[in-house]
């Protein structure tokens, strides 16, 4: 009985999303361009997620050859660097065209973390309704018991 109250007065907390990239949304914070590729540099290391609601946007306008799945990411905790080929003529309308796809982005980003965490909410409910159902039944085999 005390492990079924106790499990009946489980608090799931709400997910807040204190992921770093949704606090402090990814933006450019520097370039360099060397002759012949250009490195945009970003506010966060982009990670997986990150770089798959980018290359996963939809719809979007770029330089030919030079749109999302174009870019090569790297970096580290200190920030970041998207990196593509691009020649003299290209470098402006490549980081104009960046600088509209970052809060698509970014948006999408914060909605993939925000399924993460409603789906994980989730499954935690279930599990503490399944243990609840389990010791619901264990109890009112007990009761039922003469010895």
């Amino acid at each position: 009985m005390q492990k079924l109250s106790v499990l009946k007065k489980t608090v799931i907390p709400v997910s807040d999303i204190d992921y770093p990239l949704a606090i402090d949304p990814m933006k450019i914070v520097g370039v360099d361009w060397d002759g012949g590729h250009l490195s945009i540099r970003l506010n966060h290391y982009p990670n997986p997620t990150w770089i798959s609601a980018l290359r996963n946007m939809g719809s979007y306008i770029s330089v030919a050859g030079k749109g999302p799945d174009s870019f090569i990411f790297s970096g580290d905790f200190g920030g970041g660097y998207a990196k593509i080929p691009a020649n003299k003529n290209e470098v402006q309308q490549v980081i104009d065209y960046f600088n509209v796809w970052l809060p698509v982005a970014n948006t999408l980003y914060i909605r993939k973390i925000k399924q993460g965490l409603d789906e994980a909410d989730r499954k935690q409910r279930e599990e503490i309704q399944r243990r609840i159902k389990q010791e619901e039944e264990r109890a009112e085999v007990l009761r039922s018991i003469r010895y």
